[in-house]
């Protein structure tokens, strides 16, 4: 029986509790100190294009006008068929970073972003059990706009390091806000090796 990970959980009360104690005013109108729990479906092309489904946490906190923590764990996991061959597949992908933002114009923002991730497979079946563990380093840029009061658009590009293998992804997405400071959103992640798409409930703070 799979184990309950409680890091999701830890990740998303460390980071409120940090943003509920900064009194830092922001610097437009977009918050980047939120909590966002999703559900993902992620086709990966090592698994001849087999589907995972699970969940991710994202969590972030400003620092001070113009910079932001941010932390996200993934978790997915599916019975697939490879070569004839079922077998159980968990993933779990976990972020650390650092980033910057600035005002583009009075309803737009540009960031860039430094992270630290790390990306666990394991996989079970019949003929025994195995792993494909990657540690690295990613860049991001991209821009947040809001075209309307309620609606929030936004994409980015991000750059993937690791000793034997690098990718380069796109990530577009949009959100709307049901009510103060609760929104529900989709964005669709495109890279050379994992397509994502994910709905996402986010809230601010």
């Amino acid at each position: 029986m799979k184990k309950i990970n409680y890091l999701p959980v830890c990740v998303a009360l460390l980071t409120a509790g940090l943003g509920f104690a900064s009194n830092a005013a922001q610097s437009n109108e977009f918050s980047y100190s939120y909590i966002e729990v999703s559900g993902v479906q992620a086709k990966i092309d090592k698994l001849e294009g087999e589907e995972l489904s699970g969940y991710s946490v994202t969590s972030s906190v400003a620092l001070g006008e113009n910079a932001y923590f941010r932390m996200k764990y993934t978790d997915a996991d599916d019975n697939i068929n490879i070569q004839g061959v079922n077998q159980n597949v968990d993933m779990q992908d976990y972020l650390i970073g650092f980033g910057i933002h600035y005002k583009l114009s009075d309803n737009s923002d540009w960031f860039a972003e430094l992270a630290q991730e790390r990306n666990d497979g394991e996989f079970y079946c019949e003929d025994g059990d195995g792993d494909d563990n990657l540690f690295g380093y990613s860049a991001a840029a991209g821009v947040r706009s809001m075209p309307f009061a309620n609606v929030e658009l936004a994409a980015r590009v991000k750059y993937f390091h690791n000793g034997d293998e690098n990718e380069i992804s796109a990530q577009v997405g949009a959100y709307y806000e049901l009510i103060n400071n609760l929104a529900i959103g989709v964005d669709y992640k495109l890279g050379e090796n994992t397509d994502i798409l994910a709905a996402n409930l986010r809230y601010t703070f």
